[in-house]
């Protein structure tokens, strides 16, 4: 048992810890413009609009169609996502994945706000199943029923057994096991018990307890912030969930200016080039030899005239 003189000298040490985990950084979007410039391309929804999505090339083909390989966690955020592709972090998260009208692959539209996910849930039988789509800020999906339902090829289901643990292509339901599970699919959700009833998509979080039947929840992490990519905290214990979730220095409109910028740089004029734009044509230089000459006669007509005062 810890006194609480004991526990006023460990609650400081426990802070010291995490404080460098409480706080997200802020990045610029170009380090997600800068490595994506080998994974696809980019591409304008309208002629002559800063407004773009991103096209993945045969690079991102094995991490393609999105949600399709990493795990889901459950954390104080809900059902959160880790996709083994390294830009997983940017793409699963900020924006939205969707299937473009005119193409049979999926195109990716950046955004500014992090989710855990960018999903929409469905449950049939003893499987769950989730498809990427555009998600309103109270996790809605956007898109209408008419549109979210028709096509089988754009929805992932996983036994209920295998949810919580890492998976891939091979461990989702085959297309025509979907095409099965659609027809008796139904939205689910769940209500998670914090300091309030929250309403949230998804499996009811006790599927991940050792013991499902008697409805105890497992432990429900807090999502803690890496403040690099690259940064490997030490001792994470099971109530911690470290993801890397930076906010970006550019607002919605700020990021598609600097992917405009990015397929539009701006060049620096050689010596020569900046010579020819400020030289004067023709014309203005007659122009600007008839006003010299004009004040040059103005000027003389003066100081004749001074000098016929004093004579």
């Amino acid at each position: 048992m810890v006194s609480i003189s004991g526990m006023t000298q460990v609650l400081p040490l426990m802070l010291l810890a995490i404080q460098p985990y409480l706080t997200r950084p802020d990045v610029d979007f170009d380090v997600v413009i800068d490595g994506l410039k080998d994974q696809g391309s980019w591409l304008a929804h309208e002629q002559g609009v800063e407004h773009y999505y991103f096209v993945p090339n045969e690079a991102m083909a094995p991490h393609q169609p999105p949600y399709q390989q990493g795990q889901w966690f459950y954390t104080d955020y809900g059902w959160t996502w880790k996709g083994t592709h390294p830009l997983s972090w940017a793409m699963d998260h900020y924006g939205f994945w969707g299937k473009h009208p005119d193409r049979s692959s999926w195109v990716w539209t950046p955004g500014k706000y992090w989710l855990p996910s960018r999903v929409e849930w469905l449950e049939s039988g003893d499987y769950f199943g989730w498809r990427a789509c555009q998600l309103d800020r109270f996790s809605n999906p956007v898109e209408p029923e008419s549109q979210r339902y028709r096509n089988p090829d754009e929805w992932n289901f996983l036994h209920k057994d295998h949810i919580g643990q890492p998976f891939g292509p091979d461990d989702l339901a085959s297309r025509e096991k979907t095409i099965a599970l659609m027809e008796e699919a139904v939205p689910v959700d769940h209500i998670y018990q914090s300091y309030r009833d929250i309403p949230r998509p998804g499996p009811d979080p006790v599927i991940l307890s050792e013991d499902p039947e008697r409805g105890e929840l497992p432990v429900i992490p807090v999502t803690m912030s890496l403040p690099d990519l690259r940064h490997q905290p030490e001792n994470i214990q099971p109530d911690q969930y470290f993801v890397y979730r930076p906010e970006f220095y550019q607002d919605p409109d700020g990021i598609m200016r600097r992917i405009h910028l990015f397929l539009n740089p701006r060049t620096v004029p050689s010596e020569e080039k900046l010579k020819e734009m400020f030289e004067l044509s023709e014309e203005d230089k007659q122009k600007k030899q008839e006003m010299a000459d004009k004040f040059e006669k103005r000027r003389q007509r003066e100081e004749q005239h001074m000098e016929r005062l004093y004579e």
